[in-house]
């Protein structure tokens, strides 16, 4: 019983950080996207 609750725990924090690294490199790719957008229009300027 004891086993299955340490697997539970560890597949949950597994999870969360796949969750959080994701998100994040989601926001970065996100940011320099918008950064490139940002430099494009001030050249076109």
């Amino acid at each position: 019983m004891g086993t299955f609750f340490i697997l539970l725990a560890c597949s949950a924090v597994a999870f969360t950080i796949g969750i959080g690294v994701g998100g994040l490199f989601t926001v970065l790719r996100i940011d320099r996207h918008n950064d490139e957008a940002l430099k494009a229009e001030s050249e076109a300027q």
